[in-house]
């Protein structure tokens, strides 16, 4: 793979009732953002999502406008 990511996580065996089945999620990222999620679960078939990731767009107003001066209500 030339030029992205790949990122593997294999969850614990203790973890939430509804996940103790996946034993690995492997999620390969190109540079140009396409991306593969395979989903390996214990006994059963692998499964794959297919998509694309863009650059996160939203603004979010100064750090200074959202501290409330002390004395100030809301």
């Amino acid at each position: 793979m030339g030029g992205g990511w790949r990122v593997s996580i294999n969850p614990k065996a203790k973890a939430l009732d509804n996940t103790k089945d996946i034993r690995q999620m492997d999620m390969e990222i190109s540079s140009l953002g396409y991306t593969t999620l395979t989903i390996t679960k214990t006994n059963k078939s692998h499964i794959s999502y297919y998509g694309y990731i863009k650059p996160h767009s939203a603004t979010f107003p100064p750090v200074s406008s959202r501290i409330q001066k002390q004395g100030d209500t809301m």
